[in-house]
């Protein structure tokens, strides 16, 4: 047998198909499998999980900053007594803002990972009856929750020397695959001619809350001093 004929013998069928495709016309072959052999006659790897990866994380990423919110007010007053006022929440909710109507606990305590409360409040002019979950909470620090069908937000208190500056963010939309895209879709529909009113309703609660939180402030350490002289 001829040197010729060996070399034609051993010579993949697939690869006298792939010339077959060229002459037809074809612009590029495509195999599902990463064999050395696919190499040899030409095949360079396009794809691998990573690439997926990557890219369900940043259509993630720019989902969740489709609608998000942030405010932020520096109270004279110390960490601990913001959050015994966010303890006391379910009391003080009506106060803290004209357009609020009432906040229930359903369980759990306000200051315990899992507990749930409903907040009425109208926003636009609308009553909304919303219900919160709470899902981490850093005492003194930070207070994170889920308000279900809408999104997520937190409370963080940052030390700022004699004061603290009170942080409220919201994001409304959901990062569950597929359907949250919709979700996100239905929500910027419904609130993107709303959102001057809730940014203006979160901006008067950090005001608001300053106003609620300082006099107190003023007057506890007051009568530590009358004390203590």
């Amino acid at each position: 047998m001829s040197r010729e004929s060996t070399t034609q013998h051993n010579v993949h069928p697939l690869n006298g198909l792939c010339k077959c495709c060229g002459i037809l016309g074809a612009k590029v072959a495509y195999v599902g499998s990463d064999q050395e052999f696919y190499k040899a006659i030409g095949f360079k790897k396009v794809y691998v999980s990573e690439g997926w990866m990557k890219y369900f994380q940043r259509l993630n990423e720019r989902r969740l900053k489709l609608i998000k919110l942030r405010d932020s007010v520096r109270i004279r007053t110390t960490p601990e007594h913001v959050f015994k006022w966010l303890e006391a929440m379910p009391q003080e909710y009506k106060s803290w803002h004209p357009d609020h109507v009432a906040c229930r606990l359903i369980h759990g305590s306000m200051l315990q990972p899992g507990s749930e409360i409903e907040c009425k409040e109208y926003l636009h002019g609308k009553l909304h009856v919303m219900r919160l979950r709470a899902t981490r909470i850093d005492p003194g620090r930070q207070m994170e929750y889920e308000i279900a069908g809408l999104g997520k937000g937190a409370f963080e208190v940052i030390p700022r020397g004699d004061e603290i500056e009170f942080v409220a963010e919201l994001g409304l939309g959901s990062d569950a695959p597929i359907i949250g895209h919709l979700v996100d879709t239905i929500l910027r529909v419904l609130f993107g001619c709303r959102l001057g009113a809730l940014k203006q309703h979160m901006q008067e609660e950090g005001q608001n809350l300053k106003k609620i939180l300082e006099p107190d402030w003023r007057s506890s350490n007051y009568c530590k001093e009358v004390i203590n002289e």
